[in-house]
């Protein structure tokens, strides 16, 4: 509370640039389980490394010229009718959209990442 006026500013922006990106896994279908999950792993990275990569993001012209597309109508219509498309049956078998989740599937290429403690070298 004590903190300048500046800081509360950043404070505020992260937690509202935050809440956007978590807003936009939502939408993607992401679930509780899995935000957490993510939220949890970007919390154990070193913050002298997230800073890094944070101006590294910043200044990747690319990556922000994807990210701006993922936020047009046009990807969201398009996302919209990709939902729609896989949750009917698969027009080659007739399979139900169910049959295709498989959960010893779904993490079989997931790896586990150590947990280090945060430190700065």
């Amino acid at each position: 509370l004590d903190a300048p006026s500046e800081i509360l500013l950043e404070i505020k922006a992260y937690d509202k640039m935050w809440e956007h990106i978590m807003g936009l896994f939502c939408d993607a279908g992401v679930s509780e389980d899995d935000l957490s999950k993510i939220e949890d792993i970007l919390t154990k990275i070193p913050s002298l490394i997230k800073k890094y990569y944070d101006l590294l993001v910043a200044q990747d012209q690319v990556l922000q010229a994807l990210i701006t597309e993922l936020q047009s109508d046009e990807y969201k219509e398009a996302l919209e009718i990709t939902k729609n498309i896989q949750s009917k049956p698969d027009i080659m078998s007739g399979l139900d959209p169910k049959e295709f989740d498989n959960t010893e599937s779904a993490k079989s290429f997931i790896f586990q990442i150590p947990a280090f403690d945060e430190s700065v070298h």
